[in-house]
């Protein structure tokens, strides 16, 4: 809805281990050691080094491989200002956010006080 701040940072989010992912009906968030959260409202892309097709699911989904995220570490953090949000995990996992909604919030980054609203 809003794309990302050409402010924004995106190395911030590198290093960062992925704590725990948590599914409610409309979210799903990931939190990150070092206070941070990404609360996904929207669409998303999560490939493993194996994927041959892009599998782009949106909130709610039924069923997801996102569990396999956690206990790994962002290696590469690429933000456009489209609202295009790119983590390259450890062992080749990538999860990209796309702000596809152009009438409600697609995610929110939150870095310790700090909110992004995309």
């Amino acid at each position: 809805m809003y794309g990302l701040p050409a402010t924004f940072d995106a190395s911030v989010l590198v290093g960062k281990e992925l704590d725990e992912v948590c599914f409610t009906v409309n979210t799903i968030t990931f939190s990150f050691k070092e206070d941070v959260l990404i609360t996904v409202m929207g669409s998303f892309i999560h490939r493993d080094k194996q994927s041959t097709t892009i599998n782009k699911q949106s909130v709610p989904v039924s069923s997801s491989s996102l569990m396999s995220l956690v206990g790994k570490a962002v290696q590469l953090a690429e933000a456009r200002q489209d609202g295009t949000l790119s983590l390259h995990f450890e062992a080749g996992h990538t999860l990209v956010l796309l702000d596809d909604s152009q009438e409600y919030e697609s995610y929110i980054i939150r870095i310790g006080d700090e909110e992004t609203i995309v």
